[in-house]
């Protein structure tokens, strides 16, 4: 197997952030999404401005709170997922009181045409701190 230089950099260089996803729920009789479990874990990430192309692209689903990121290409994030999108929580603090909680908007699955190194890369908005 070789090796994704790229996977090997964000986990020399990224930061930690919890991931939070949904792994099951309910719809109630108004359509709202009810009795949530979630999963949440720490993964590392390259974080960054999300580029004027991107911010130009995903018009009105970006704030000027937003962030891009660049993980692992093995790592499960969705901004589609059933039930809710990802969320990011950034950064990652016991109590949580001057993190910042992100929407995962976008996932891009990218390979570089010429070496054809994976890497995935995700957008997201932010909801507000806790």
């Amino acid at each position: 197997m070789s090796t994704n230089r790229v996977d090997e950099r964000v986990e020399a260089n990224g930061v930690p952030v919890e991931l939070e996803h949904l792994t099951d729920f309910a719809i109630d009789a108004n359509g709202q999404v009810t009795d949530e479990e979630t999963d949440v874990r720490q993964i590392k990430a390259v974080i960054s401005s999300p580029s004027e192309s991107d911010t130009r692209r995903l018009e009105g689903r970006l704030s000027n709170g937003s962030v891009k990121l660049t993980v692992k290409s093995d790592v499960d994030v969705r901004g589609d997922r059933d039930g809710a999108s990802d969320k990011i929580r950034y950064p990652v603090e016991a109590d949580n009181t001057d993190s910042e909680l992100y929407r995962v908007v976008e996932v891009r699955d990218d390979t570089n045409h010429l070496t054809g190194t994976r890497k995935k890369t995700v957008l997201c908005d932010r909801l507000g701190g806790r």
